[in-house]
């Protein structure tokens, strides 16, 4: 059989199963202890957030309804202007409440839990939002907006409520699905060509890949994942210039700025759900040259330098220091929960033991904090099994001097303080 990069089916189904079914429990968790603190605190999360977002959805009896939830205007804006930007971006909030809907109808100890009428209504608000904001059809849905809502935000969340309900979905409503996303994303290390999307890099190449293999899993398309493999391996890389990772530690997104604390988050969140669903599969993240030595070196070049105390640094955060919200501790916290599941994936057990190690140190720094803002379960899970271990102790002292070139940062590390220093050549 053929392989089709824009999604036909070819052979091996049964590999495909069991990737969508570990992405699932990716997603879920599995089997939760929820007397544990860590679970505990985690479905109350998810239980307060999505709760709300049930009671004020537009539900299907709504024949005229424009939008599924009153704030979130999707009504098409010709243009790339900040109320075109405001409406696309509401397009992919509206699939991330879905999605968190979703994990909450999915997961044991919600109070949503085996809801059939919130399933049913997920379908019927997936099927609209396909017919009436995001679908293969230009003339339909046109792009507006910010290109990033609809190449890598939307897709993500749109694909992984799929995944979560396959079974619930009928073969012509996966492949509409899979459609929609093909439209923006097809491949990951090309712009779309939609007004303002860029050549992917970096992060945005590694977050447009999940969408990718996402589409390539629900449409059992082994074109896709292969092509995922082959493109972030230009990701495993170091750069001398622009985007990307430096040997020194450093990581670049948009050019010149110095971003682990914002696009290097999200781009190790991602990572994380590849170096655990596709281990043992052919698409592994691994390759003859050991090209992903790359990404787990850096963790201890290009992060741990930067944390103190659990908190990470605004210098090495980008923009992400403006958002609403966010401060050096909610990102430690959001950080850690990104790379936790890599503990697992670590090549030799000496870096898995310093890992641990690691993590457990940034854990007990500020478990409360860690537990209020760790929305992945497998975090949340990984984080509950190192600190429970007593044979994993947590890091020593940490004295830490260097200046990293590639960013131009300077970092002081001693047990009771750090100091930072940002400058510019």
């Amino acid at each position: 059989l053929g392989v089709d990069l824009d999604g036909g089916c070819v052979g091996g189904g049964s590999e495909f199963i069991s990737l969508r079914e570990v992405w699932k429990k990716y997603l879920l968790g599995g089997s939760l202890d929820q007397n544990n603190a860590a679970v505990k605190a985690y479905l109350e999360q998810l239980g307060s957030r999505t709760l709300n977002d049930w009671a004020t959805l537009n539900k299907s009896s709504d024949t005229g309804r424009t939008k599924l939830w009153d704030d979130l205007d999707m009504s098409y804006i010709s243009g790339v202007g900040d109320k075109a930007k405001e409406h696309s971006g509401n397009i992919a909030q509206t699939f991330y409440r879905l999605r968190d809907l979703t994990i909450a109808y999915a997961t044991e100890g919600t109070e949503l839990y085996h809801n059939e009428e919130l399933k049913t209504e997920i379908i019927r608000a997936l099927d609209y939002m396909y017919q009436n904001h995001y679908n293969e059809r230009d003339s339909v849905t046109p792009f507006f907006g910010n290109w990033w809502h609809w190449e890598i935000g939307a897709p993500v969340a749109f694909l992984s409520s799929a995944l979560i309900l396959y079974e619930d979905l009928t073969p012509q409503q996966i492949q509409n699905y899979t459609a929609a996303v093909n439209r923006f994303s097809p491949v990951c290390d090309e712009s779309s060509g939609y007004s303002g999307s860029p050549a992917m890099t970096g992060a945005n190449l590694i977050d447009k890949g999940t969408a990718v293999a996402l589409s390539g899993i629900l449409s059992q398309s082994s074109g896709k994942l292969e092509h995922v493999k082959t493109a972030f391996k230009t990701v495993f890389s170091y750069v001398t210039t622009g985007d990307g990772f430096y040997e020194d530690g450093s990581f670049i997104q948009h050019g010149a700025l110095a971003f682990m604390g914002g696009y290097g988050k999200s781009l190790y969140e991602k990572l994380s759900i590849f170096f655990v669903v596709m281990k043992d599969s052919p698409w592994e993240l691994t390759y003859e040259d050991h090209a992903e030595q790359l990404v787990f070196d850096m963790i201890f070049k290009g992060i741990e330098p930067f944390y103190h105390q659990g908190l990470f640094m605004d210098m090495v955060s980008g923009r992400d220091i403006t958002r609403k919200g966010s401060n050096d501790k909610i990102r430690g916290a959001e950080l850690l929960t990104a790379i936790l599941p890599m503990s697992d994936a670590m090549p030799t057990a000496v870096m898995k033991n310093r890992f641990d190690s690691l993590a457990k140190s940034l854990i007990l720094a500020d478990e409360r904090e860690l537990y209020e803002n760790c929305t992945i379960i497998t975090s949340v899970r990984k984080d509950s099994q190192i600190v429970n271990d007593s044979d994993i102790e947590p890091r020593g002292s940490y004295v830490f001097n260097k200046y990293f070139g590639g960013m131009d940062k300077y970092v002081y590390t001693t047990p009771s303080y750090s100091l930072g220093l940002s400058m510019h050549s």
